[in-house]
């Protein structure tokens, strides 16, 4: 009974870290288009690349961003689209009109900067490590 209860007690600890940090990441990502962009008055077309659905066992966003972004702003100028990848991102944006392009890295979101889309042909979010190979 004793190691049953202390199992539970160490599973819940972890469980419940986990859900506060999901927790976090959600609000950050939700302040960081609040402090930029809010009121929301005109057209946004906002698009969601490499979003995380999960931390440990805890749901950060499995289906519920758009959601979360309707709630906060209630408007219908606020358009969300969700994409697997920055490229993705880039190709879906060239259609919309004032797009801003968002990015997680490590479970944080970020703003891509699309001119660089229109400097550089390909844009690579993910740092190559190059390994060396003793012979």
């Amino acid at each position: 009974l004793f190691v049953f209860f202390n199992y539970n007690t160490g599973r819940l600890k972890e469980d419940s870290k986990d859900w506060h940090i999901a927790g976090n990441i959600a609000q950050e990502t939700l302040q960081l288009i609040k402090f930029k962009y809010f009121p929301i008055t005109y057209e946004h077309n906002f698009v969601f690349a490499n979003i995380p659905t999960r931390f440990g066992l805890a749901w950060i966003f499995p289906v519920g961003l758009t959601d979360a972004l309707w709630h906060t702003y209630q408007t219908h100028f606020l358009n969300v689209h969700i994409v697997d990848s920055v490229g993705e991102a880039n190709k879906v944006s060239k259609d919309l009109y004032n797009p801003r392009i968002f990015y997680f890295r490590d479970n944080k979101p970020e703003e891509v900067n699309t001119e660089v889309f229109e400097f550089e042909k390909e844009f690579i979010v993910e740092e190559k490590v190059e390994v060396e190979v003793d012979e």
